[in-house]
C-alpha cells in the first residue's frame, strides 16, 4: 500500500515575500532545497537552487 503524501513530504520551506532580493533566497537556499514566494499572505511561487543559476550576481535583487 502507498504511503501517504504526510508522511513522505519534505519539512516546511522557508517563505520570503515577494519583494525579497536575490541574496536572501540564495542565502536560504543554502539550507533548504526551494524556497516558497509568497505575495499578499498567497503563497505564489516556488524559487530552487537551480531557478538561481539564472539570476545575474549583481548584489542587489
Amino acid at each position: 500500500m502507498a504511503s501517504p503524501v504526510g508522511e513522505v513530504m519534505e519539512s516546511a520551506f522557508p517563505v520570503v515575500d515577494v519583494d525579497a532580493s536575490s541574496t536572501e533566497v540564495t542565502r536560504l537556499l543554502r539550507r533548504s532545497p526551494a524556497v516558497l514566494v509568497e505575495e499578499f499572505g498567497r503563497i505564489t511561487g516556488i524559487i530552487t537552487r537551480h531557478d538561481m543559476l539564472d539570476v545575474p550576481n549583481t548584489g542587489t535583487r
